[in-house]
């Protein structure tokens, strides 16, 4: 995992979405870490931030309910949720658009969008292994 961010995103398009990812603290450990970007602006949550030093295997959830996205991580021992509600709104067309002289002056057009986020830092080749990838409605 080397200079890498695998994990799993709410996203709609490359200035909204949240990402919840595993990567090295500056200590050389592993952990969890959240990271959000609405209209470009990140926001980082280090006080959310969870050991996964030594775990092998890690499930990562995103829930969404109404305008809330949470996110969950199970590292061997249950689910646990992280303490925070995320604005799922900011992944809709209408907070995408482009506002001008208050007139949309272009729309979003993606939609939401669950998945898979791998990143790589510093310009190197990389992956990461997933091996289940479900997505249900509640």
């Amino acid at each position: 995992m080397a200079r890498s961010r695998p994990g799993i995103t709410a996203y709609y398009n490359t200035l909204n979405w949240h990402h919840l990812y595993l990567t090295r603290a500056d200590d050389g450990r592993t952990v969890l870490e959240l990271l959000s970007s609405d209209n470009g602006r990140r926001t980082a949550y280090p006080e959310l931030s969870v050991d996964a030093d030594g775990v092998t295997r890690v499930g990562l959830r995103a829930v969404i309910d109404g305008p809330a996205v949470r996110f969950e991580y199970d590292l061997g021992a249950g689910w646990r949720r992280l303490p925070v509600e995320l604005d799922a709104t900011i992944l809709s067309d209408e907070h995408a658009a482009l506002i001008i002289d208050g007139e949309p002056a272009a729309w979003g057009f993606t939609g939401a969008f669950l998945g898979l986020w791998v990143q790589g830092l510093g310009g190197c080749d990389v992956h990461a292994d997933f091996d289940l990838a479900t997505y249900r409605e509640r």
